[in-house]
């Protein structure tokens, strides 16, 4: 990929992992924890400006009401707390377990269901170039979080498969490329999408890929979604994690996707991007995950459109 030194500036790979996390909402959706009887808690704003929720409730999943894991840290703080919540209450309950991380590392998680396990990745490697500076955490209450594996790509998510498998995005730093007289070109990087075992760590990669980007975008009956930003091109796949057997669905897309959901009713991804002539317009497209056929739902000037479907059908942006 050949770009002008302005346009670098739109598309570094700092500008890559934040275009592919969702971007206006602040917190990340939830899946149920079992707990029952906390003693009294402190008042939830309390707990710290940065709650990262870890799983919701699906409706009607048990009797007991629902309730949420949150990871809280304050700014610049290098730990966070895991803490149980009620859905729809005014406290947290005390923290139950302590992650320590560098100083004001972003960290995102999510719930293994079925569990009261929290998966859960942060930044552990000071350095200059935070590309792949995450660690990956199994937490549980009571216990010592325990690191899993790092390389992890920075501010990536774990994405946890409805039997409980997790997955995250790796990578190994490329050489520095030269500079082009007044153009510029981003680093190649060997990138990975690893499983890695929730009981001692090891990891098994089942899709790889030299690029700038490979985000895991969700799970389709079983398949993983992965958006991959390559030299000159940008494109979704569907992963087989047991074969590796790769299909594309989206073949060339504009390399500023973010925001990614799935209607599992209608096997449809939906992903905000940027308009493929119009840089001035961001846009919201669904796309078939069965035929690849892509429909466009959105246009617009503004680039925090964040759209989101919903588990039980329909769409909120």
């Amino acid at each position: 990929m050949r770009l002008s030194s302005s346009a670098r500036s739109l598309l570094t790979r700092r500008h890559l992992n934040r275009i592919a996390l969702p971007g206006a909402l602040a917190i990340a959706a939830a899946a149920v924890l079992v707990s029952a009887g906390e003693s009294p808690a402190p008042a939830l704003s309390r707990v710290g400006r940065l709650l990262v929720p870890a799983a919701l409730a699906a409706p009607g999943a048990r009797s007991s009401p629902a309730k949420v894991a949150i990871l809280a840290s304050t700014p610049g703080a290098a730990r966070s707390t895991l803490h149980i919540a009620a859905v729809g209450g005014k406290k947290a309950g005390p923290a139950l377990a302590t992650l320590q991380h560098l100083s004001d590392a972003v960290v995102r998680a999510r719930v293994v269901p079925r569990t009261s396990i929290v998966v859960a990745t942060a930044d552990t490697s000071p350095s200059r170039d935070r590309s792949f500076n995450a660690s990956l955490f199994r937490i549980e209450a009571h216990a010592e979080p325990v690191a899993l594996c790092d390389g992890v790509v920075h501010a990536s998510r774990p994405l946890v498969t409805a039997a409980g498998r997790v997955f995250v995005s790796r990578g190994v730093a490329g050489p520095e490329p030269p500079l082009d007289g007044g153009l510029a070109r981003l680093r190649v990087d060997t990138l990975t999408i690893d499983e890695i075992d929730l009981a001692n760590g090891a990891s098994r990669t089942v899709h790889s890929v030299a690029g700038h980007l490979a985000f895991l975008a969700g799970e389709w009956r079983g398949d993983l979604v992965i958006y991959r930003v390559t030299p000159g091109s940008a494109d979704i796949v569907l992963v087989n994690p047991d074969t590796g057997a790769t299909r594309v669905v989206a073949p060339s897309i504009p390399p500023f996707a973010r925001d990614f959901s799935i209607d599992a009713a209608t096997a449809a991804l939906v992903f905000q991007n940027r308009h493929e002539v119009d840089p001035g317009t961001w846009v919201i497209d669904q796309l078939d995950l069965r035929s690849g056929k892509r429909a466009r739902i959105e246009a617009s000037a503004s680039n925090g459109l964040a759209p989101h479907a919903w588990p039980g059908g329909g769409l909120a942006y």
